[in-house]
Protein backbone atom coordinates (compact mmCIF):
# COMPACT_ATOMS: atom_id res chain seq x y z
CA UNK A 1 0.00 0.00 0.00
CA UNK A 2 1.33 3.49 -1.22
CA UNK A 3 0.50 6.26 0.66
CA UNK A 4 1.10 10.04 0.69
CA UNK A 5 3.00 11.09 3.54
CA UNK A 6 3.32 14.99 4.69
CA UNK A 7 2.70 15.73 8.70
CA UNK A 8 1.65 11.99 9.37
CA UNK A 9 -1.94 11.74 10.00
CA UNK A 10 -2.81 9.80 6.51
CA UNK A 11 -0.34 7.28 7.11
CA UNK A 12 -0.54 6.45 10.96
CA UNK A 13 -4.54 6.52 10.49
CA UNK A 14 -4.18 3.79 7.54
CA UNK A 15 -0.93 2.41 8.89
CA UNK A 16 -2.72 1.64 12.21
CA UNK A 17 -5.71 -0.02 10.80
CA UNK A 18 -3.68 -2.47 8.28
CA UNK A 19 -1.24 -3.53 11.01
CA UNK A 20 -4.17 -4.43 13.02
CA UNK A 21 -6.51 -6.11 10.04
CA UNK A 22 -3.63 -6.71 7.31
CA UNK A 23 0.05 -7.17 9.41
CA UNK A 24 1.42 -8.86 6.16
CA UNK A 25 0.83 -6.09 3.63
CA UNK A 26 3.90 -3.67 3.12
CA UNK A 27 2.98 -0.36 3.69
CA UNK A 28 5.28 2.84 1.91
CA UNK A 29 5.26 6.37 2.78
CA UNK A 30 5.86 8.63 -0.47
CA UNK A 31 7.78 12.08 -0.52
CA UNK A 32 8.22 14.46 -2.83
CA UNK A 33 11.79 14.60 -3.70
CA UNK A 34 12.25 17.94 -2.97
CA UNK A 35 10.80 17.78 0.86
CA UNK A 36 13.07 15.01 2.01
CA UNK A 37 12.45 15.55 5.69
CA UNK A 38 10.36 12.64 6.75
CA UNK A 39 12.61 10.15 3.91
CA UNK A 40 15.94 11.86 5.78
CA UNK A 41 14.25 11.25 9.77
CA UNK A 42 13.05 7.89 8.07
CA UNK A 43 16.39 6.58 7.40
CA UNK A 44 18.50 8.60 10.57
CA UNK A 45 15.83 6.87 12.37
CA UNK A 46 15.49 10.39 14.50
CA UNK A 47 13.42 13.72 13.59
CA UNK A 48 15.92 15.51 10.87
CA UNK A 49 14.95 19.37 9.97
CA UNK A 50 15.64 19.64 6.21
CA UNK A 51 17.15 22.69 4.39
CA UNK A 52 14.41 24.34 2.62
CA UNK A 53 13.73 22.88 -0.86
CA UNK A 54 15.72 24.70 -3.52
CA UNK A 55 13.09 23.95 -6.04
CA UNK A 56 9.43 24.05 -4.02
CA UNK A 57 7.07 20.36 -5.23
CA UNK A 58 4.18 20.24 -6.61
CA UNK A 59 2.60 18.26 -4.03
CA UNK A 60 2.85 20.92 -1.50
CA UNK A 61 0.25 19.59 0.56
CA UNK A 62 3.36 16.97 1.37
CA UNK A 63 5.82 19.42 1.77
CA UNK A 64 7.38 19.30 5.38
CA UNK A 65 10.60 20.99 6.56
CA UNK A 66 10.32 18.41 10.16
CA UNK A 67 8.48 15.80 11.37
CA UNK A 68 7.14 16.15 14.51
CA UNK A 69 8.54 14.09 16.93
CA UNK A 70 4.86 12.49 17.84
CA UNK A 71 3.95 11.64 14.55
CA UNK A 72 7.90 10.14 13.44
CA UNK A 73 6.89 7.84 16.36
CA UNK A 74 3.62 6.68 15.45
CA UNK A 75 4.70 6.47 12.08
CA UNK A 76 7.40 4.03 12.75
CA UNK A 77 5.44 1.04 14.10
CA UNK A 78 2.56 1.62 11.27
CA UNK A 79 5.06 1.78 8.11
CA UNK A 80 7.43 -0.37 6.31
CA UNK A 81 9.50 2.50 4.37
CA UNK A 82 9.41 5.69 3.30
CA UNK A 83 10.48 6.50 -0.55
CA UNK A 84 10.85 10.06 -2.43
CA UNK A 85 8.95 10.46 -6.03
CA UNK A 86 9.96 13.09 -8.08
CA UNK A 87 7.72 16.31 -9.07
CA UNK A 88 7.78 15.02 -12.83
CA UNK A 89 5.68 11.30 -11.62
CA UNK A 90 3.88 13.08 -9.04
CA UNK A 91 2.35 15.34 -12.57
CA UNK A 92 2.76 11.96 -14.25
CA UNK A 93 0.22 10.08 -11.89
CA UNK A 94 -2.18 13.33 -11.83
CA UNK A 95 -2.31 13.11 -15.59
CA UNK A 96 -3.38 9.60 -15.68
CA UNK A 97 -5.73 9.60 -13.16
CA UNK A 98 -7.50 12.16 -15.04
CA UNK A 99 -7.46 10.59 -18.51
CA UNK A 100 -7.80 6.84 -17.37
CA UNK A 101 -10.54 7.83 -14.53
CA UNK A 102 -11.69 11.23 -15.56
CA UNK A 103 -10.62 12.30 -11.82
CA UNK A 104 -9.09 15.42 -10.71
CA UNK A 105 -6.56 14.70 -8.24
CA UNK A 106 -4.07 17.36 -6.40
CA UNK A 107 -0.29 16.34 -6.85
CA UNK A 108 0.02 15.20 -3.01
CA UNK A 109 -3.04 12.67 -4.03
CA UNK A 110 -1.37 11.42 -6.99
CA UNK A 111 1.92 10.74 -5.25
CA UNK A 112 1.26 7.10 -5.05
CA UNK A 113 0.23 6.71 -8.49
CA UNK A 114 3.64 8.54 -9.83
CA UNK A 115 5.13 6.31 -8.07
CA UNK A 116 3.70 3.26 -9.48
CA UNK A 117 4.80 4.98 -13.11
CA UNK A 118 8.07 5.97 -11.92
CA UNK A 119 9.13 2.33 -10.48
CA UNK A 120 6.80 -0.03 -12.37
CA UNK A 121 9.50 -3.07 -11.89
CA UNK A 122 9.37 -2.51 -8.12
CA UNK A 123 5.31 -3.33 -8.36
CA UNK A 124 5.60 -6.43 -11.17
CA UNK A 125 3.87 -9.40 -9.86
CA UNK A 126 2.25 -8.06 -6.86
CA UNK A 127 -1.55 -6.40 -5.87
CA UNK A 128 -0.41 -2.59 -5.20
CA UNK A 129 -3.44 0.07 -3.51
CA UNK A 130 -2.59 3.91 -3.02
CA UNK A 131 -4.83 6.28 -1.75
CA UNK A 132 -6.26 9.23 -4.47
CA UNK A 133 -7.49 12.00 -2.59
CA UNK A 134 -7.75 15.69 -2.69
CA UNK A 135 -9.40 18.04 -5.33
CA UNK A 136 -7.46 21.34 -3.79
CA UNK A 137 -6.81 22.47 -7.47
CA UNK A 138 -7.77 26.23 -8.95
CA UNK A 139 -9.12 25.97 -12.54
CA UNK A 140 -6.00 27.43 -13.31
CA UNK A 141 -3.49 24.48 -12.04
CA UNK A 142 -6.10 22.10 -13.57
CA UNK A 143 -5.08 23.53 -16.91
CA UNK A 144 -1.57 24.10 -16.09
CA UNK A 145 -1.37 20.55 -14.93
CA UNK A 146 -3.96 18.60 -16.83
CA UNK A 147 -4.43 21.04 -20.41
Amino acid sequence: VLLPLGAGALAIGVGLWLRAEKPNVRVIGLVPETSPAMLLSWQAGKVITAPPAEVPTIADGLAQRAPSAYAFAYLRQTIDDVWSVRDGAILAGMRFCHQHYGLIIEPAGAIGVGAILERPEAFAGQRVATVLCGGNMTPDQIRTYLG
